[in-house]
């Protein structure tokens, strides 16, 4: 057996590991939580440690008599490097911990470190891998709870496994025999969370519910919705990038389902370059798109979204008033976006023809003149800050073209490439606008900010105007900008994006 227990109550694995090797070791130890670290990132070096050890004290706190199990899952430990080092961090930190725990706590606490590469034989690195091996595992087990807070996060767990303890609690009396899906909510950095924000967001309202959260991978979920992700295929996508995304999306489009907005402060992390030219992000849009199709070809269900009554439901919000946190700031990030509009320059010409293909040539010709434009302003190195002029208004009708083309062609691909090359150029948009409000505006300004954010005692005041707003914007200019959508299904003038 790859895994095996180093001492009493931490187990440590090795590559391949055996269907059914992490279900026994829980049954055995009678888990009945799971609470779920996945690491894979070398940044997750310096936050295992603390994050594991605050998360194994906070628990004995909020989740009293229950036996929880700890997953730490890494990617970085895998057969091309073998650099156990993130594993070592988490194993010496579970040790400190369980030692520190009152000797009624301690039964009740297990620690599983163990790679996810080779788990039935998959060998693709990825977070779908990670929690497909989860998900497999739990069947047949005692566990009837999932929380999952990914290896990089910094915040305290303590008040984040306080709250999601609460809504578990409450949630049979409110929905009794429903299965859930928690997501959380943050204030994230206006750089971060980008393909949620602009581009997969909207599209989850076509499937009668707007998911803000849907790309990412904290959440909770009980065995029964555990259930849903084992049946479904697990394509390489699915593995590797889209894991998140096809959960959300199946959330939304699933009327039983319940899923909460969970208030959670901040978010504590690395912020993530989700605005990248590389396939990671047009693997995630295509899932985004493939899964409308998918279930518009099953009952025509964006057909029905598209009905000039239809309205996205609410999500079940646990807002700060029910969580008991409040605003802190997200902090400054460093993000090159100057380099960004010159990766978009170089990328043009081989996106240029699916642009044309999925948007129309009107469109096509526009965005040739911002290019030139933006390109004059690279070449001369100064002025006034701009990128492609991509706004909410054009962005919004984008994507309409974009969907109309799926749902037209019944195809993906197209879309996808135009797609997650422009919602780069979307990105640059908004944060141009952003960065207007913090005094950058041009680009000698925007070359000399090394760390881009609000000062401290502004920040409350900057994402709550100003960056929340902006999010909120885009989402209804897409849902109530759906007659454009319908239009260009039945072949009709729909106006440009001009």
């Amino acid at each position: 057996m790859p895994i095996k227990e180093k001492e009493p109550g931490i187990w440590v694995g090795t590559l391949d590991v055996c269907r059914g090797e992490l279900r026994q070791i829980w049954k055995d130890f009678g888990a009945q939580m799971i609470i779920c670290h996945p690491t894979d990132h070398y940044d997750d070096y310096d936050t295992v440690d603390p994050l594991l050890a605050d998360s194994i004290h906070s628990a004995a706190g909020n989740f009293p008599g229950m036996r929880v199990s700890f997953v730490v899952l890494d990617s970085t430990y895998n057969a091309e490097s073998l650099d156990g080092s993130i594993m070592e961090i988490a194993v010496t930190s579970a040790r400190e911990a369980l030692r520190s725990l009152y000797a009624s706590a301690r039964p009740n606490v297990q620690v599983v470190v163990v790679p996810h590469e080779g788990y039935d034989g998959t060998l693709l690195p990825g977070r779908g891998a990670a929690l497909r091996m989860i998900y497999e595992e739990m069947e047949q087990s005692l566990v009837g709870l999932l929380l999952v807070i990914s290896g990089g996060t910094r915040n305290n767990m303590g008040w984040w496994q306080e709250a999601f303890s609460r809504l578990a609690q409450q949630h049979p009396y409110d929905f009794p025999g429903r299965p859930y899906i928690v997501y959380p909510r943050y204030t994230r950095h206006f750089l971060d969370d980008a393909l949620a924000r602009l581009t997969v967001g909207p599209l989850t309202t076509l499937l009668g519910r707007y998911v803000p959260a849907c790309t990412g991978y904290d959440l909770a979920m009980p065995e029964a919705s555990v259930v849903f992700e084992r049946e479904v295929p697990w394509t390489e996508a699915r593995l590797r990038h889209t894991s998140a995304v096809n959960t959300a999306l199946d959330a939304a489009a699933d009327s039983i389902t319940v899923i909460y907005e969970l208030y959670l402060g901040s978010r504590e992390h690395r912020v993530e370059d989700e605005a990248a030219l590389a396939d990671g992000e047009r693997e995630i849009i295509a899932a985004a798109l493939e899964r409308l199709l998918h279930y518009e070809n099953q009952g025509g269900m964006v057909s029905k979204m598209l009905a000039p009554d239809a309205r996205p439901a609410q999500l079940e919000a646990w807002g700060p008033e029910r969580t008991g946190l409040s605003f802190s700031d997200p902090g400054k990030a460093s993000m090159d976006l100057w380099a960004k509009a010159g990766a978009l320059l170089e990328a043009w010409g081989e996106h240029e023809a699916v642009i044309g293909q999925v948007l129309g040539d009107h469109t096509l010709a526009w965005l040739r003149e911002q290019r030139d434009a933006l390109a004059a302003r690279v070449e001369d190195g100064e002025g006034p800050l701009i990128f492609l002029g991509v706004d909410r208004a054009r962005w919004a009708d984008m994507l309409h073209r974009a969907v109309a083309h799926v749902l037209t062609h019944r195809s993906v691909e197209a879309p996808a490439r135009c797609l997650a090359y422009l919602h780069v150029a979307a990105f640059l948009e908004q944060a141009r606008e952003h960065l207007a409000r913090l005094g950058v505006d041009t680009v000698e300004a925007l070359r000399e900010a090394d760390d881009i954010g609000p000062e401290p005692g502004e920040a409350q005041a900057f994402y709550e105007e100003q960056v929340e707003p902006a999010d909120r914007d885009l989402v209804r200019a897409f849902f109530s900008g759906r007659e454009r959508l319908r239009a260009l299904l039945k072949g009709q003038p729909s106006g440009s994006s001009s």
